[in-house]
């Protein structure tokens, strides 16, 4: 007798939905109930179905084109000259990461036009990629895992508008569309071969 231990990832389809209602959630305690002026962000991870959240302290100076953020334990350091942008540079702990612009969208916001600018960095790393958005007046708004989703949002208000815009949506709507796609297809394939013993 053959026996068979069929594989439940409840989680992954869970993910994107776990993560967004904890992101709200925090955005909302934080904004109604925090007096500081964004010298802090937030960091949203996931470890299996577990969502942690944490608010960071952030340092950040500029140099010219230079902007340094310290974010907890991490050093950024971003060189963007926008009318530049495919010589941007980024480096994470002094180490220098592949870095480049993507995309960006204008929009209106308070009856000023802004441009929002997204770059690239660790493209060439499983899982690795992540998404950073800038404007120029504002710096750096949010860092984000385009595999798993975990973020650092450093501009709160911006975390609802760059959820809107297509710049934000892009592929990682579609690695979690495929993920779940392709689990489903397991299960799928499990379940055949389990009423072929069931007879």
């Amino acid at each position: 007798m053959v026996t068979y231990e069929r594989w439940h990832t409840p989680h992954t389809w869970a993910l994107p939905f776990i993560m967004k209602i904890a992101k709200l959630f925090t955005l909302i305690c934080i904004l109604i109930s925090c007096e500081k002026k964004e010298d802090f962000a937030l960091r949203n991870s996931v470890d299996i179905d577990i969502v942690r959240i944490d608010t960071l302290t952030v340092h950040k100076s500029t140099s010219g084109t230079i902007k340094t953020y310290l974010i907890g334990d991490d050093n950024l350091e971003y060189n963007i000259d926008f009318s530049r942008l495919e010589k941007s540079t980024y480096n994470l702990n002094s180490e220098a990461k592949t870095f480049f612009f993507a995309d960006s969208v204008s929009i209106m916001l308070n009856n000023n036009k802004i441009t929002i600018y997204k770059f690239k960095s660790n493209s060439e790393v499983n899982d690795g990629e992540t998404a950073h958005f800038f404007t120029k007046k504002h710096g750096l708004l949010m860092l984000e895992n385009t595999t798993w989703g975990n973020s650092t949002i450093l501009k709160l208000w911006s975390y609802p508008i760059l959820k809107q815009l297509v710049l934000f949506r892009n592929e990682i709507e579609d690695i979690h569309r495929k993920k779940n796609e392709l689990f489903n297809e397991i299960d799928s394939v499990i379940d055949k071969e389990l009423k072929q013993y069931e007879r």
